[in-house]
């Protein structure tokens, strides 16, 4: 065992010092987990999985610079085979990353640090049935004048199924900071209209058929000032 550990990590070094450019796999065991390390174009990534051959650690390294690029975690309830939470840490950037996940391994929230300040976050909703519901993006801006401000937007988009002729399509609903700025809805297999709204109330709404515009009305404050 102590051998293969001094093997692992003289051929390791050997692998960053030298830079190979073929591909190569070797194995090693870390107490019951499996660690694998592999080398593809200017990377070396080691990963390692647990006793149920669950992927608990990625890390990747630049063999052209020798650095460790990233490091992932994962973390796991019981027996699932889906994580429900990981961390990717940029260690080049001073940024990380984390992630939460549904029992189903769908992301339902992604949230980004730099210089251990949050600047973006995304959430993401389902129905029964694994279909997104619910999309929302938070942005955080940071002003590093004084005195220093935060600025925050959120972006939701809803989706809504509905079926024509035995076909499932997606309406749209988007909003900045809740007020609605977009749409897109179906009224059959062949026809939709869009709304989009603008400040000062302006809105232009556009109706479609086989996906060529057939209609476009140009509204101020409600009343119409254009058609075309």
């Amino acid at each position: 065992m102590v051998r293969t550990k001094v093997f692992f990590i003289i051929y390791f070094l050997c692998v960053l010092s030298l830079g190979f450019s073929e591909d190569f796999v070797l194995s090693e065991k870390n107490h019951n987990n499996l660690v694998y390390t592999y080398q593809y174009d200017n990377s070396l990534v080691r990963k390692e999985y647990d006793e149920k051959k669950r992927l608990i650690l990625k890390i990747t390294w630049d063999t052209n610079t020798d650095e460790m690029v990233t490091k992932i975690s994962y973390s796991y309830l019981d027996d699932s085979m889906f994580p429900f939470a990981s961390e990717t840490v940029f260690l080049l950037e001073s940024k990380v990353e984390k992630r939460q996940y549904t029992d189903k391994g769908k992301e339902k929230l992604i949230q980004i640090y730099e210089n251990n300040e949050l600047i973006s976050e995304k959430r993401y909703s389902y129905d029964s049935e694994g279909q997104t519901v619910s999309f929302i993006e938070k942005l955080i801006e940071i002003s590093d004048k004084e005195p220093k401000s935060t600025k925050i937007t959120e972006n939701e988009i809803k989706y809504e199924y509905v079926i024509f002729d035995s076909k499932t399509f997606v309406n749209e609903y988007h909003f900045e900071n809740s007020i609605k700025n977009k749409e897109k809805v179906y009224l059959s297999s062949t026809k939709y209209y869009e709304n989009a709204f603008f400040e000062g109330d302006i809105q232009i709404y556009s109706e479609y058929e086989n996906n060529l515009k057939q209609l476009e009305i140009t509204y101020f404050q409600g009343k119409e000032l254009r058609r075309k």
